[in-house]
């Protein structure tokens, strides 16, 4: 039963797609919105290959999905851990990650679901337009 139900939310990739979608209809309305961008981070699954030739570039593991490189409400910046809607957890390095980059001052979300992170967005802009 709990299977069936996962089979039909939409992936983590698929929520994530769906946020920047929002973002490039939102850009002109929200010039700061720019500013959002993915971070290229070792997904479960990655390749061994990929996935080593990424550390060697200086991916981090537990580096949250989204950055938005505004600063506003008193931090640097707002970090976006995308997740599904239902059953997930954050891994150690993400948890570990996440209290690193708040301590540096920076706001870390995790959001399940797109509807959570354009939420997060909207507030930490103070977005009080349509979309």
């Amino acid at each position: 039963m709990v299977r069936e139900r996962l089979a039909v939310l939409p992936t983590e990739a698929t929520e994530q797609r769906t946020v920047i979608a929002w973002r490039d209809g939102m850009r002109l309305v929200e010039p700061r919105l720019w500013l959002l961008f993915a971070i290229p981070n070792d997904a479960p699954g990655a390749q061994r290959g990929r996935a080593g030739r990424m550390r060697g570039l200086g991916v981090l593991p537990g580096v949250p999905d989204l950055f938005l490189a505004v600063a506003a409400r008193d931090v640097h910046g707002l970090f976006i851990e995308m997740k599904r809607r239902e059953k997930w957890r954050l891994s150690d390095a993400q948890i570990k990650m996440h209290g690193r980059l708040h301590r540096a001052g920076y706001q870390v979300v995790t959001c399940a679901g797109a509807d959570e992170a354009i939420q997060a967005i909207r507030y930490h802009l103070d977005m009080r337009i349509g979309g």
